[in-house]
């Protein structure tokens, strides 16, 4: 554990531009890698957590308006991935994740959709 804080300490005086000219070589990119890994680990435990909520969360999106404002597929898919980065800690995941959530809420959208009536009696107009 002391390690990755050495590295996480090492990386945000990277990212500030604070690294002294002494600093030795290549430490900085283990410590990007080494906040890289963190973060994919990261990534997969939130979006396996993720994966076995599918359902309810296709119920939580089809409530949403920015996605039920959408009519194209790709608009949908962006206003799926923003609503999975925002409940995995702004952390990106597999697309099969982002694409399964999007044709289960399309499921869903589909079998709230009201249908015409059938049957005897109902008139049955042409085109």
């Amino acid at each position: 554990m002391a390690t990755t804080q050495l590295f996480s300490a090492i990386f945000a005086a990277c990212s500030a531009g604070q690294v002294p000219a002494d600093f030795p070589d290549g430490l900085e990119w283990q410590a990007i890698r080494a906040a890289t890994d963190q973060a994919d680990e990261l990534a997969v435990r939130h979006y396996a957590a993720l994966g076995d909520r599918l359902d309810e969360l296709a119920a939580d999106l089809v409530a949403d308006p920015e996605y039920l404002a959408k009519s194209s597929a790709a608009a949908r898919k962006q206003v799926v991935a923003r609503f999975l980065i925002a409940r995995a800690d702004g952390l990106s995941g597999p697309t099969y994740i982002r694409d399964e959530l999007h044709s289960k809420a399309m499921a869903l959208l589909k079998s709230q959709a009201p249908r015409p009536p059938r049957g005897p009696g109902v008139p049955v107009t042409s085109p």
